[in-house]
């Protein structure tokens, strides 16, 4: 029989694979729309962290959005 402790980080790990391989599939489909559409990466990424940062609760002092990517929007 199984320890609880072992369950538990079975449990963990499969959580955390299954979420890796969510955002895989994620960014992965960014970048076939974007060769598709003809779009920079940089546009849907930009999308995609930031929805992942604010649904997480996660806020930064600096956005790094707001230091580097409005130069990189200009050659978009």
């Amino acid at each position: 029989m199984a320890t609880r402790e072992g369950r538990d980080f079975a449990i963990d790990t499969f959580s955390s694979i299954q979420t890796l391989s969510d955002h895989v599939a994620i960014l992965t489909t960014i970048l076939v729309w974007s060769a598709f559409l003809q779009l920079s990466p940089l546009y849907w990424l930009e999308g995609y962290i930031r929805a992942e940062s604010s649904a997480s609760g996660l806020r930064t002092v600096v956005d790094p959005f707001d230091t580097f990517l409005p130069s990189v929007r200009m050659l978009i």
